[in-house]
């Protein structure tokens, strides 16, 4: 059976890739530790689950845990700043996300744990693009953050060059669906919730930016069948591999739920205006094809009316 710290599976991607690995009749469900900053979670333990409270930037916690439980590899989905933010925070994202990052990867070769699955963004560290972006297009990425993701992928890259560590890399487009709650990125989810409670959505821009938007059920599934496979030392692009405009997802929002206001806001210097990104490798080394947009709203309108109970 495998041992998978998962940082970050309090979160959004987290919860649904644990929930996943947990629901869908897995020969050999791995063992999963998630490292949560939520003293909550611990409610939701299973055989197969467990919570331990901390950050993943505590290295007595991290080598604690990795002495306990000698891990078959790391599942890196933690992040503690969004684009829009990371502006006024640079340091700060210096200092929260790209060294710790490099501190686990020490962690790990201490106790031999050689693969490390690392969530990426695909708009942050491409930047904008009108062209269809592949694995190999130059990256430029136009915030902090896309500049701290780009950054801990070459260590990364570095490490497997320096100690043999084992990688993939996951570049996903804009996730949307269940388990959801930030309330400062995730304009499909933050939509869908404004429209639930007659709340104006705010749209930063004309709304007629085109970008790549991915189920999270897509995305966890990917990532499942990445990892068994033994697919590694990779990049990939996660998306639909198709774009579509801001004002037409709100449409379709507004078409399922009555009276959608929204509020056109001067655009931000951070925000990726257009981008799509390409699934070829993706399809090629597992079949993938991505959910249907509409679908996958209306599943998400499903789940957060669920939650305002």
């Amino acid at each position: 059976m495998k041992k998978i710290l998962v940082i970050g599976g309090d979160g959004f991607i987290g919860k649904n890739v644990v929930h996943y690995f947990n629901n869908n009749d897995l020969e050999i469900p791995p063992k999963i530790v998630i490292l949560s900053r939520k003293l909550n979670e611990k409610e939701t333990e299973t055989t197969q689950v467990e919570f331990c409270y901390g950050d993943f930037s505590d290295i007595n916690i991290l080598t604690n845990l990795f002495s306990k439980y000698q891990f078959d590899a790391v599942f890196h989905f933690a992040n503690t700043t969004v684009p829009s933010a990371a502006q006024d925070t640079n340091v700060q994202d210096i200092y929260e996300n790209v060294v710790p990052s490099i501190q686990l990867m020490d962690v790990m070769r201490q106790y031999h744990c050689n693969m490390l699955l690392y969530l990426s963004s695909g708009g942050a560290v491409y930047g904008n693009s009108t062209e269809i972006l592949n694995e190999e297009h130059v990256c430029h990425p136009i915030s902090s953050y896309g500049i701290a993701k780009l950054t801990v992928e070459n260590y990364i890259q570095l490490y497997h060059r320096l100690f043999g560590l084992d990688y993939l890399i996951l570049r996903l487009s804009n996730p949307f669906g269940k388990y959801h709650t930030s309330s400062k990125q995730g304009i499909v989810n933050i939509a869908i919730r404004n429209a639930l409670r007659g709340v104006p959505i705010n749209v930063w821009g004309t709304g007629n930016q085109t970008k790549d938007y991915i189920f999270v059920d897509d995305i966890a599934k990917v990532i499942s069948e990445l990892f068994y496979k033994g697919v590694k030392n990779e990049i990939f692009n996660i998306g639909a591999g198709h774009s579509i405009s801001l004002n037409e997802i709100l449409k379709t929002i507004g078409n399922l739920i009555p009276n959608v206001e929204i509020c056109y806001q001067e655009s931000k210097v951070t925000d990726v205006g257009f981008f799509r990104l390409d699934i070829t490798k993706l399809k090629r080394y597992i079949g993938f094809e991505p959910s249907d947009l509409n679908m996958g709203i209306l599943k998400t309108i499903e789940w957060e009316r669920k939650e305002m109970k």
